[in-house]
């Protein structure tokens, strides 16, 4: 699954030097796309350009894939700087595991629902190299 979610295609306008960061993000639970739209907008108000960007909804993959019905995979292609490496990849799980309420969005809009986004699972690659281990929000307050 995470091979084809990231065979996306060419991005253009790329600095020189520049490395590819993939970002794949597991909702667990029942909001579908929700979670993953609220992922992109976090991460568009923090800065980050998202040159690619998939979401599948567990009711669409077929059998044997991670989600289940109603559970949401986000994959997410940016790039970096080599000297900014350590702190963008901190600095972009900071703003997917940040579940404060949405400054752009009324507070009521349901958007801003945290009840099911709070169940985030997120990994990475740089330059198409080995995946990093899952993270949820246990094993980072371990860390």
């Amino acid at each position: 699954m995470a091979n084809a979610m990231f065979n996306l295609g060419n991005t253009w306008s790329i600095k020189e030097g520049a490395k590819r960061l993939d970002i794949q993000v597991f909702f667990r639970g029942m909001s579908y796309a929700q979670d993953g739209i609220l992922a992109q907008a976090k991460l568009q108000e923090a800065g980050f350009l998202l040159h690619q960007c998939v979401m599948l909804q567990g009711n669409e993959f077929k059998p044997g894939c991670r989600a289940i019905e109603g559970e949401v995979e986000l994959g997410i292609v940016t790039y970096f700087l080599p000297h900014q490496q350590k702190d963008f990849i901190k600095k972009v799980y900071d703003t997917l595991f940040d579940c404060n309420i949405n400054s752009q969005i009324n507070p009521k809009h349901w958007l801003n629902d945290y009840d099911q986004y709070c169940k985030i699972q997120v990994r990475h690659r740089v330059n198409g190299g080995k995946w990093s281990e899952w993270q949820d929000e246990a094993k980072r307050e371990a860390a």
